[in-house]
């Protein structure tokens, strides 16, 4: 293989593995913000019954 193909091959790894790591930052953010509104539902609820 030419040295030119291995550098491409590394940089589609690196940019897949950014996708990647990026993807899990945006779902685990995602997951936190449908719990903080689950909370403030659960408070709001527990307010009405107050």
């Amino acid at each position: 293989m030419p040295e030119k193909d291995l550098a491409g091959i590394d940089e589609i790894k690196s940019i897949l593995g950014w996708f990647i790591t990026g993807g899990i930052y945006k779902m685990a953010t995602l997951i936190e913000l449908s719990r903080i509104k689950d909370l403030r539902n659960r408070i709001d609820n527990l307010r009405g019954y107050l």
